[in-house]
């Protein structure tokens, strides 16, 4: 949906991001003026009214699938990890399947709680409640679900990167500086420690992060 509107509409890349979770969201008056700026947009590049509707319209079912692609990207993670171990470590598998009942669990338990000795020490906000600390620094743990790089003005990498803990999924943005200092670790799929500001934006709330740590590294 973000490219449409950056090839079609000529959104700059942060802004189609910002269309996506207004979308999402159903932000009200701020869907209106980003309505009119996409019917603009398009028809400065010679798209006809009825072909900006339909695609419109379609661009706005993303609520209904917006959420549920995210939060099941996770768990098939988790599935393809356990169909890992269970081809190449097979006995290490079977000791996890008879010791604590693996297969069911798996499907059950967030992810996290693989990690739950040390997220219980953890001073942090949970997900759920991040739309409670507009405006300040908070610590977050986080499970990697999607990420989205992309070029600021000044042509530096910058991401958009949703995680979710065991109580929600939250979004981040990462500027240039910051993730040219952290995005090593993005390959990982292990539980971070995500530190930012709470921002919002066009009635979408996001972490600005400012600093990311591996859990498994937390003493």
């Amino acid at each position: 949906m973000s490219k449409t509107a950056a090839v079609l509409a000529g959104f700059e890349e942060i802004e189609a991001d910002k269309l996506r979770k207004v979308i999402a969201k159903k932000a009200g008056i701020k869907l209106v003026a980003y309505e009119k700026q996409f019917f603009d947009g398009c028809r400065r590049n010679g798209v006809t009214d009825d072909v900006i509707q339909k695609i419109w319209d379609m661009m706005l079912s993303f609520d209904r699938y917006s959420f549920c692609k995210p939060h099941s990207a996770s768990y098939a993670m988790v599935s393809f990890q356990s169909a890992y171990l269970r081809v190449h470590h097979p006995a290490e598998f079977m000791v996890a399947v008879l010791s604590n009942q693996a297969l069911g669990f798996l499907r059950k338990l967030h992810p996290l709680a693989l990690w739950k000795d040390k997220v219980v020490v953890v001073q942090r906000i949970k997900a759920v409640h991040i739309g409670g600390y507009l405006g300040r620094y908070v610590c977050l743990v986080g499970w990697q679900v999607t990420q989205k790089e992309v070029w600021a003005k000044d042509g530096l990498t910058m991401s958009f990167l949703t995680f979710e803990d065991e109580t929600a999924i939250y979004e981040t943005v990462i500027f240039p500086k910051v993730y040219d200092q952290y995005n090593r670790l993005l390959f990982d799929q292990r539980p971070f420690l995500v530190y930012g500001r709470v921002t919002e934006d066009n009635g979408a709330v996001s972490l600005e992060v400012t600093r990311i740590e591996l859990l498994s590294e937390r003493n």
